[in-house]
């Protein structure tokens, strides 16, 4: 008899002998039929021998029917929800918003202020977030509707968490929608209530930049300026986590910008701090500047800077007016006004001029103040491209050679090194020494020449630069003796060839065909895929064929095929310069044998199109192809067979022990020669 054809007690009997859940469901899946029969069976079964786990799942995934058919069956709906951040399903189904199983769940007699059992998750304080009602988690993920559904069934709004005093109000600022804030007021919570730390609900709504919900809390009285247990305003909250338009909407609101927490320190100050430059220039517009002098001190430096920073040229007038030293730094504790730099070091670095002018005008403004950290404001500039500032600090008389201690750097060395060619030019015309060694012992034009910047060069070796010029420098772990020439042969920038024209042009030892250290550059450029370099190598004569200069012009291109990304060099050096393809190396080994080892397809088919012999053999015996099976390179071994005559790749030559070897190793190349071999032996009619 079949297996369906079998009375349903029997099926029945046969299900309730299934061991494992997954059995009973793969067998009620079978079809239709089964389904029908066995489908009751499985949720009593789950309730029965699985301890309910449906229910959480069906909280967990938002499945009501589901859940409906596991309470018919006797389900425990209190059950434990295993690897989720609460445990009731109550609770998960309110935190995902599953506001069908919420109602079933409330419907079979679910308290609705059923509260997390922490026993689990508390922490070494005792707290536990996870401590919250269903209607605190429905507010704090913002799901209104499972919300509105829990106050109608009687769940209260003025609950709070026992351990930080967190109200729902609270949560729901966290849940970021209005609309459940000005439900929760109507119903009678404190808008300004306080947690632990005295925070109320709109400075948790400053903190998160929800300018909606802090709308919807003031228009319900919320208290703008309260001050949480550190003497924190909702603007403070605000400007310490760069929230932008919070600061400018409690602003609107008549908000006191100066207002200091415990510690002394404001909102400017704090957004300072923490590198809120969108915060700080907003406050520098509605700054008390008579309030922040008489606070004097820390506070009133801080302004400084910072409206030197922001470019607040009216903010700075009226500090220096006032009196405030234009010497005086920056908090030293920030992050952003690092070792408490100052006012002019600020307006120089950002470019701003007037205030640049406005600082100078007091005499006892410190052109140079000493600091290890940060650079001189005129280099400052200088790096930045600010030629007027440049000139001015230099009309006032800052030595335009003036070094900065832990850097080396001058003025000169950090234009040629930021690509800032008008300043360069400047500098130079002011006397800057164009040979002078920064810390590393680089001079501006190793800078230049490693930056790419032609014009800079150029006016470097104007002045007297020194194009031969040697310097120590750490590659690969070892010191070796650098001049600008090589450091422009290993350059990725695209004017590096423009650069070795200029250094040949100003440079003897440079175009010296005959200088072996000449062709060691030019090998290195060739190995780094620096095609630029290697044309303006070979303009200049290097590698020449009139010369019988075969050996470097064989080593060039063995060089060439080595490095990947060197096409270019390859075309370069086969088609405009005639270099030939048929060179032997010491053992005999021809440039295809090396486009095979290490080249791609590019390059081999290259060099055969140019003549490349792959029958040749080297001194060993071995041909191209042998080079390509045993570096794995596949498509230089697909191409070669092509190729190959047909009787060359006979059987006595894959039986070879050394290719027979490297074909186990290899059998995705053991593919492409066999495949070829019978193509040949059997050839399709």
């Amino acid at each position: 008899m079949p297996f369906l054809g079998l009375p349903n007690e029997l099926l029945e009997i046969i299900a309730a002998n299934l061991q494992f859940e997954c059995d009973v469901n793969a067998l009620a899946k079978t079809n239709r039929s089964l389904y029908n029969l066995l489908n009751p069976y499985l949720y009593r079964f789950n309730v029965q021998q699985r301890g309910s786990s449906a229910v959480s799942w069906a909280a967990e995934r938002g499945r009501p029917e589901t859940l409906q058919k596991l309470i018919q069956e006797g389900a425990n709906l209190n059950i434990r929800v295993e690897r989720h951040a609460v445990a009731q399903p109550l609770l998960t189904a309110a935190m995902e918003g599953h506001i069908g199983v919420v109602k079933v769940l409330l419907d079979h007699g679910i308290p609705p202020d059923q509260i997390h059992d922490p026993a689990d998750n508390e922490d070494e304080t005792g707290y536990d977030q996870t401590r919250l009602t269903a209607m605190g988690w429905a507010a704090a993920r913002g799901h209104k509707d499972v919300f509105e559904l829990l106050l109608a069934r009687g769940a209260s709004p003025t609950w709070k968490e026992p351990y930080k005093k967190e109200s729902i109000l609270m949560l729901a600022v966290e849940g970021g929608n209005p609309d459940i804030v000005g439900r929760l007021i109507e119903v009678g919570c404190e808008v300004d209530a306080r947690d632990s730390d005295g925070v109320t609900a709109l400075a948790r709504a400053a903190r998160y930049g929800d300018v909606e919900v802090a709308q919807a809390l003031i228009n319900h009285g919320a208290d703008p300026e309260s001050r949480d247990q550190r003497g924190e305003t909702p603007i403070f909250c605000a400007a310490e986590r760069g929230h932008q338009r919070m600061v400018e909407f409690l602003l609107g609101k008549g908000v006191d910008p100066n207002a200091r927490n415990n510690g002394r320190q404001s909102p400017l100050s704090t957004a300072a701090a923490q590198d809120r430059r969108p915060c700080v220039a907003l406050l520098l517009e509605h700054i008390d500047i008579e309030n922040e002098i008489a606070a004097g001190g820390l506070e009133a430096y801080t302004v400084l800077t910072s409206a030197a920073a922001f470019g607040h040229e009216s903010v700075v007038e009226q500090l220096l007016k006032k009196g405030v030293d234009p010497n005086s730094r920056g908090a030293t504790w920030s992050e952003w006004f690092v070792g408490g730099r100052t006012a002019l070091s600020w307006a120089a670095e950002k470019g701003y001029y007037e205030i640049v002018h406005m600082l100078l005008i007091h005499a006892a403004v410190d052109l140079c103040p000493e600091d290890d950290d940060d650079l001189p404001p005129h280099i400052l500039a200088a790096g930045n491209n600010h030629k007027e500032i440049v000139a001015l600090l230099l009309d006032r008389g800052v030595n335009v050679n003036m070094t900065h201690t832990s850097s080396g750097h001058t003025a000169l060395s950090k234009a040629a090194d930021e690509y800032a060619d008008s300043v360069v030019q400047l500098l130079l015309e002011r006397g800057a020494d164009p040979n002078h060694q920064i810390s590393d012992g680089r001079t501006p034009l190793f800078l230049a020449v490693m930056g790419g910047n032609v014009s800079s060069v150029k006016m470097l070796l104007d002045a007297g630069a020194d194009p031969d010029s040697e310097i120590n420098w750490t590659r690969y772990g070892e010191d070796e003796s650098w001049t600008p020439l090589q450091f422009a042969a290993i350059s990725s920038r695209n004017e590096a060839g423009a650069i070795v024209k200029l250094l040949f042009d100003y440079s003897a030892k440079c175009r010296d065909i005959d200088n072996i250290s000449n062709h060691e550059v030019l090998f290195t450029a060739a190995k780094n895929a620096r095609a630029g370099v290697v044309r303006a190598f070979l303009e200049q004569g290097f590698c020449s064929g009139t010369r019988g200069d075969a050996h470097n012009r064989h080593r060039l291109l063995l060089c060439a095929l080595e490095s990947t990304g060197s096409r270019d060099i390859i075309c370069l050096l086969l088609e405009e310069y005639g270099f030939d393809v048929h060179f032997q190396d010491n053992e005999g080994r021809t440039a295809l044998c090396w486009a095979a080892m290490v080249g791609s397809q590019f390059e081999v088919r290259l060099l055969l199109t140019k003549g490349a012999d792959p029958l040749h053999e080297d001194k060993e015996g071995h041909r191209a192809l042998f080079y390509a099976i045993r570096s794995a390179n596949k498509p230089a071994t697909q191409l070669l067979v092509e190729y190959v005559d047909a009787r060359d790749l006979k059987k006595d030559y894959l039986d070879d022990p050394q290719v027979t070897t490297m074909l186990q190793e290899h059998p995705d190349i053991q593919k492409v020669l066999q495949s070829h071999y019978w193509r040949k032996v059997y050839p399709v009619p």
